[in-house]
C-alpha cells in the first residue's frame, strides 16, 4: 500500500468531484488518527460504545459536509473542527439528558391510588374497548400517553420528542387518560360495583 499525501484543499476538491468514494476513503485514510485523538482527548475512550459511535458521527458528518466544503481552509482543519464540534454536541446531549433525568426524579412522587384504575380482573373485558379508543385518538397523543406511562418518560422528555411545549404534551397524556377512565365507568355499571 503506498503512502497517501495529505491533499491541498483544492487537490481534495477536484478528487471529490471527479470519484466521490475515493476521495472520502482517502479522507479517512489521512485524518482517522487525528479524529480518535480529538475524540479521545475530548471525551475519552470509555465507555467503548460511546467512543465508538462519535468518531462514526464524525465520519458522517464529513460525508455530509464534504459537499458543501469550499476549500478555505486545510482539509485537516476543516476535519478536525466536525470532530470537536460533534463531540460538543454529544457532551451538549449528554448534560441535557442528566438534566432531565434530575428533574424526572424531582418530579416522581408516589402518586396516590386511583380507585378508577380497574383491577385485573376487569382488564379482559376493557382492554379491547381501550385499544378501540386509543384507535379514535391521534397517534401523537397515544405516543404521549405511551411514553408517560409506559415508558416513564416525563413531561419534559416527551415534548422534546415531540417537538412541542411540555404544557402541550401534558394535555395530551390527560387527554388519553380521560378517555380510557371514561370505560371503567360504564363497567362498573355494568357489574353494579359503585366503585371501590
Amino acid at each position: 500500500m503506498s503512502e497517501i499525501q495529505d491533499p491541498s484543499s483544492s487537490d481534495f476538491l477536484r478528487q471529490f468531484r471527479e470519484n466521490r468514494a475515493e476521495a472520502l476513503r482517502d479522507l479517512y485514510r489521512l485524518h482517522q488518527n487525528a479524529v480518535e485523538v480529538v475524540v479521545k482527548n475530548q471525551l475519552g475512550k470509555k465507555p467503548v460504545e460511546r467512543f465508538e459511535d462519535t468518531c462514526q458521527q464524525v465520519w458522517l458528518g464529513a460525508i455530509e459536509g464534504a459537499e458543501s466544503f469550499e476549500g478555505k481552509s486545510k482539509v485537516r482543519t476543516w476535519i478536525i473542527q466536525i470532530a470537536r464540534n460533534t463531540c460538543a454536541y454529544v457532551l451538549r446531549v449528554e448534560k441535557r439528558r442528566k438534566t432531565l433525568e434530575l428533574e424526572t426524579d424531582e418530579e416522581r412522587e408516589p402518586e396516590e391510588k386511583d380507585d378508577s384504575i380497574p383491577e385485573k380482573a376487569e382488564v379482559k373485558t376493557l382492554a379491547p374497548q381501550a385499544l378501540a379508543a386509543l384507535a379514535t385518538l391521534p397517534p401523537e397523543e397515544v405516543r404521549a400517553f405511551l411514553g408517560y406511562y409506559v415508558d416513564e418518560m416525563s413531561y419534559a422528555e416527551i415534548a422534546l420528542a415531540e417537538k412541542v411545549h411540555e404544557n402541550t404534551a401534558r394535555n395530551w397524556v390527560d387527554r388519553v387518560l380521560a378517555k380510557l377512565r371514561g370505560l371503567v365507568v360504564p363497567l362498573e355499571k355494568i357489574s353494579g360495583d359503585p366503585g371501590r
